[in-house]
């Protein structure tokens, strides 16, 4: 799986050109004011997108650094596809934390080969 995260100081946030892309390719009827996007009668902001949204990655892929706000530095990190995932922020630069969740019962019948590669892929195991 794909996840956009902004890698500078400053703070996530997609240009103008990204936004207009991203709910033209979404099927969105808009309007924009000069500042803020309205969608439905609602303002709309980057903050509204899942950062695994295969159209953001695919707007952020299509418009590389145009993609970016102007205190942004958007990246594209892929993570394991069953992985969970939160993004942690300090002055607007992020980072992304991966984990995978087990049942006791997956533990006490043993887990498979397969399953011990993808959850050495993450950066913690959840125990459920």
């Amino acid at each position: 799986m794909e996840v956009v995260i902004n890698k500078c100081y400053g703070g996530y946030g997609l240009s103008t050109e990204a936004m207009a892309l991203y709910l033209t390719k979404t099927g969105n009827e808009y309007s924009f004011d000069g500042t803020r996007f309205t969608v439905n009668g609602k303002f709309f902001y980057a903050s509204n997108i899942q950062r695994h949204d295969p159209v953001l990655i695919e707007v952020v892929k299509e418009l590389g650094d145009k993609a970016n706000d102007h205190c942004a530095e958007l990246k594209i990190v892929s993570i394991p596809k069953h992985a969970g995932y939160s993004i942690d922020e300090y002055d607007g630069m992020e980072t992304i934390e991966t984990w995978m969740t087990v049942t006791t019962e997956q533990l006490l019948k043993g887990l498979t080969a397969h399953q011990i590669k993808e959850l050495k892929s993450v950066d913690s195991v959840r125990i459920n």
